[in-house]
């Protein structure tokens, strides 16, 4: 176990420690009593107190921010005692902090009695039963309502190379199982042979999108003469038509697969731009949806790999490496950097 303490934080870049957790101890005049461990203080929905062990301010945010003229904070006071005045009982957990050798990081994990945070460094920082493996992920995500996050990107060359992209902050980058039913419209198209999301976009935002099954069942109304006829080329003439390069249209094709019940919900982002590389949802039953501009790529190496049926959520952890050893043309090393969220 080392000693470390927030101020040791370095973030993604290696930048001192992110300056939004430093944005609400400026108000704060002041240190409180010693407390002699890093404690972090929380009445849920109200305000959020993190101290050193010398009773420094790591961390705060909530509605009251003490002034040197607030008569309920005096700077050596303690802090369990100030919370409680200002904001109500607190939650009261110990924060302790180990250094992996390897780290896959970041991660940011909560679940009973407990949360977790490691860093691009090794830094894992942990209020209640801290994991005592070298990879937190697959120890974490055998405990009982785990919710946990992964998030890493590769670096090109000829090791592939784990770098962090979300810093100490992992849980801004938690994702969601995309749900999307398979269409049922008394509408029909013509048939696209596979299933397929058809958008229309001007620059970053989407204009018009259409969900169309693989037999041409169709939700929603026409949206012009001709769709009925050729959806995907009507588009594409669409976007056209304005003859501005801001204007632009797309086809999604839609991967299913089903597995093995894998026992836990799980979500998979790769690349964050308007059209992702590939967004992927596994339900806690198997069922597996494939999104994306190029999700028909993820879905093809799905039904090739065994070992993602076996183990889903590992397998999604090297899917990065599995598009540079398939020499995806598409995939970006540097750049799409991949989020996985794990919920049990």
């Amino acid at each position: 176990m080392g000693d470390f303490s927030e101020r040791d934080h370095r973030d993604w870049a290696g930048a001192p420690v992110d300056a939004r957790r430093r944005e609400g101890v400026r108000c704060l005049p002041g240190g409180f009593a010693a407390p002699g461990e890093e404690l972090r203080l929380t009445v849920p929905g109200r305000l959020t107190l993190l101290l050193a062990p010398d009773g420094a301010v790591l961390a705060f945010s909530g509605p009251s921010r003490p002034s040197e003229a607030d008569a309920r904070f005096r700077a050596g006071m303690d802090p369990v005692a100030w919370v409680r005045e200002v904001a109500g009982e607190p939650v009261v957990e110990r924060v302790r902090r180990i250094v992996l050798p390897e780290p896959r990081g970041p991660l940011f994990a909560r679940g009973p009695g407990f949360t977790a945070e490691l860093d691009r460094y090794g830094l894992l920082r942990c209020t209640g039963e801290p994991p005592s493996g070298p990879d937190p992920f697959d120890e974490l995500r055998e405990r009982p309502g785990v919710d946990l996050t992964e998030g890493w990107v590769l670096t090109p060359g000829r090791t592939v190379r784990k770098q962090s992209q979300l810093g100490v902050d992992a849980i801004r980058g938690a994702i969601d199982v995309p749900r999307l039913p398979v269409p049922s419209g008394e509408r029909r198209v013509a048939a696209p042979g596979r299933e397929i999301l058809v958008s229309t976009h001007e620059r970053g935002s989407v204009r018009w999108s259409a969900h169309i099954g693989a037999n041409g069942e169709f939700d929603g109304p026409l949206p012009g003469d001709g769709f009925a006829e050729a959806p995907e080329r009507w588009a594409q003439e669409e976007a056209g038509r304005l003859r501005d390069a801001e204007f632009w249209a797309s086809v999604q094709e839609v991967g299913r697969l089903r597995v093995p019940p894998p026992g836990a919900a799980i979500a998979a982002q790769l690349g964050d731009y308007v059209l992702e590389f590939a967004r992927i949802g596994i339900t806690a039953s198997g069922e597996v949806t494939v999104l994306g501009r190029y999700g028909h790529e993820v879905t093809a190496l799905m039904r090739e790999s065994p070992a993602f049926g076996e183990d889903p959520a590992a397998w999604l952890r090297h899917l990065p490496e599995h598009l540079v050893a398939a020499e995806s043309a598409a995939f970006r090393p540097a750049h799409d950097h991949l989020l996985l969220t794990y919920r049990r």
